[in-house]
């Protein structure tokens, strides 16, 4: 029998998400494991604040160990291509004329997008088996193929950003909150993918269950 109230039922997702997001944090600390970390928040996210099954650090720290590998290897690349377009932008912005105007526009779109696309590459990681490259091809084609659920993600992650960098005292909060947000949208895509795979299938059809 559930004897929590609703008052006592939020208190707990609020404790919930500062929870989680300290250990976001701390999975983070290393930075190229950043991706794990994210990983494990949003596996825990919805397995524990969601669906209220297991507990909070025991299915963290399961899920940001068995991510590890592939979680720092996401990172690399995300890293690598962000800071690539971050540099070329403010090169291009020390220039004048359009075509460096342009340019800089078009490096900071470039940006958005590859934020986008981590957006879902860090869920997936978190929900699918298989190889990093068909990971970022999945996160590529629902990106676009379920772009309004893309920019909705985009615009609670910006909002959560804002926050943060106005407050800094809510990174201890915002992170968990945001992803737990971001499910709601999320899921309803995950699970389009989600199809159970049949005997003697490769690994690249086979998902985690929550």
């Amino acid at each position: 029998m559930n004897t929590e109230g609703p008052i006592t039922g939020f208190l707990n997702k609020i404790f919930n998400m500062l929870a989680l997001s300290i250990m976001w944090l701390v999975g983070c600390l290393p930075v190229v494991t950043i991706g794990a970390s994210t990983a494990a928040l949003y596996y825990t996210a919805v397995k524990v604040c969601r669906k209220d099954t297991g507990y909070l650090h025991r299915e963290f720290f399961k899920s940001y160990k068995q991510n590890l590998k592939q979680g720092c290897a996401m990172t690399i690349i995300v890293a690598f291509f962000v800071l690539l377009l971050l540099y070329n932008r403010s090169y291009m912005k020390l220039a004048d004329g359009k075509e460096a105007a342009w340019f800089a526009g078009f490096y900071t779109v470039a940006m958005v997008l590859i934020i986008a696309l981590s957006m879902y590459m860090f869920p997936v990681l978190s929900r699918f088996h298989m190889t990093v490259t068909n990971m970022i091809k999945l996160s590529f084609f629902a990106m676009i193929r379920y772009f309004f659920s893309t920019v909705l993600l985009v615009v609670i992650f910006g909002a959560g950003a804002i926050v943060c960098i106005q407050y800094p005292l809510f990174l201890v909060v915002i992170p968990g909150l945001v992803v737990y947000v971001q499910s709601f949208v999320m899921e309803r895509v995950l699970h389009k993918f989600m199809e159970k795979p049949e005997a003697g299938s490769d690994e690249e059809q086979q998902w985690y269950n929550i």
